[in-house]
């Protein structure tokens, strides 16, 4: 004959692994953590988004503006990042003593105008591309800058540039003066291009951003 004791377990299991899914579940949702505001609201993939949700409200008979729904967006944000925050918040320092946190929204949206990687070497007085993410021909460094831990280096940079970017273009630098003894500089940029859905038309534009250029002897230990 089970005790009362024991006959209470695995209700207790159950709902501490309740709790847990609600937590990390809110922690993961795509509910923003602070308020948006008009200039992330101004963003490309931002804009791109609204523009679509114009012509699907319109289509359903609502009309609507883009300045109308960044300013319902600014204004929603504001409930649910403080719903999200009074959520976690009695459970923080719990998530941080375990280290089991959710840091990150998942899937919270596509990004329509990714960032490419591309390094370039220049010996002779002319730049050579040596890297180009994705591209099995330029494959310089591959497995480091394809390591998730690596990428995440340079990819958190697209959006704010951070110190971590230049001490990762100097290690670049490092390497690639080492394996080509008659190089001058080093080039490190990043590449956004823009990423269209089937049966719009292919946007050619690809803009140039965060280069660095390390000469030799600048790059440091």
């Amino acid at each position: 004959m089970s005790s009362p004791q024991s006959d209470r377990v695995p209700s207790l299991r159950a709902a501490l692994l309740a709790v847990v899914i609600f937590v990390h579940g809110v922690a993961a949702s795509p509910l923003p953590p602070s308020p948006t505001t008009p200039k992330a609201m101004a963003n490309p993939i931002a804009v791109e988004e609204l523009n679509g949700w114009v012509k699907v409200l319109g289509g359903l008979g609502i009309k609507t503006t883009r300045a109308e729904l960044t300013d319902l967006a600014v204004k929603s944000s504001t409930v649910t990042s403080e719903l999200r925050t009074a959520v976690i918040k009695p459970f923080r320092p719990l998530l941080r003593i375990t280290g089991t946190g959710q840091g990150w929204g998942l899937f919270t949206y596509p990004n329509t105008h990714p960032h490419r990687l591309v390094i370039e070497v220049e010996r002779d007085g002319k730049f050579e591309v040596v890297y180009r993410a994705l591209d099995p021909e330029h494959a310089y460094l591959e497995p480091q800058l394809t390591f998730r831990r690596v990428r995440g280096v340079y990819d958190d940079n697209a959006s704010k540039v951070r110190p971590s970017y230049e001490s990762f273009a100097r290690w670049v630098a490092r390497h690639a003066f080492e394996d080509w003894p008659d190089a001058t500089r080093v080039r490190v940029k990043m590449i956004r291009t823009h990423v269209v859905t089937p049966g719009q038309d292919a946007d050619p534009i690809a803009e140039t951003r965060l280069v660095r250029v390390v000469k030799r002897g600048e790059e440091g230990p």
